[in-house]
């Protein structure tokens, strides 16, 4: 494995040596396979998935050779058992979700060949807004302090349901006012500039080289 890859893999695991939960399936796979005997990994992990409980708790659900019950591990070496998966909310391969009030990925890796959770502090599509609240209408919008200044930029639903584009600051909204940013119009940031565009169809943030 390249260098490279090899530094961002291990990176990762150590971002989220603070989560409850395996944050790679492959740690799963090996933490539920003395369950199942002789079968390879390959196989294993077509039944095991990142999953929401019942109970809406994020965790590796494996399912039962014979469908009799499920696993739930909702804790690391932790596991529930379930007579069946029903009420279990599969999280598919790159796809957001929230969990604890932060927006995650459930990432697949190339190299190695593995799926992991990553944490996403800056939301670049708008795409990745509609998948979390597919009921709602987002927009691009800039959020300004009282003297006109961009401290942050949003995702914004006509029901206010805001998906921040940047880490979270401490404001509250009634000290701040949100416009919408026009399409191509350029921003800077956090010593960055941004501009409005398109990726296959979608809006979406992209950065600019500053001269």
């Amino acid at each position: 494995m390249p260098f490279f890859f090899q530094f961002t893999y291990l990176l990762i695991n150590l971002l989220f040596l603070a989560m409850d939960i395996f944050v790679k399936k492959s740690a799963a796979i090996n933490y539920y396979r003395p369950q199942y005997t002789k079968k390879t990994r390959e196989y294993l992990a077509s039944l095991i998935y990142l999953a929401f409980s019942p109970k809406k708790e994020l965790g590796w659900l494996a399912k039962n050779i014979n469908e009799k019950y499920v696993l739930f591990s909702p804790k690391k070496n932790e596991e529930e058992k379930y007579t069946e998966a029903t009420g279990f909310s599969i999280i598919t391969p790159d796809s957001p979700f929230l969990y604890r009030g932060k927006v995650y990925m459930y990432k697949v890796y190339k190299f190695p060949k593995d799926n992991g959770i990553i944490e996403l502090r800056n939301i670049l599509s708008i795409r990745i807004a509609e998948q979390l609240y597919p009921e709602e209408q987002f927009a691009a919008c800039l959020i300004k302090n009282k003297d006109g200044k961009i401290i942050n930029c949003a995702w914004v639903s006509e029901k206010h349901h805001v998906t921040i584009f940047q880490d979270e600051p401490n404001y509250q909204l009634s000290e701040v006012t949100i416009e919408a940013l026009q399409f191509g119009k350029e921003f800077r940031l956090k010593n960055k500039k941004w501009y409005t565009c398109t990726e296959k169809g979608k809006c979406i943030l992209s950065e600019l080289p500053i001269i």
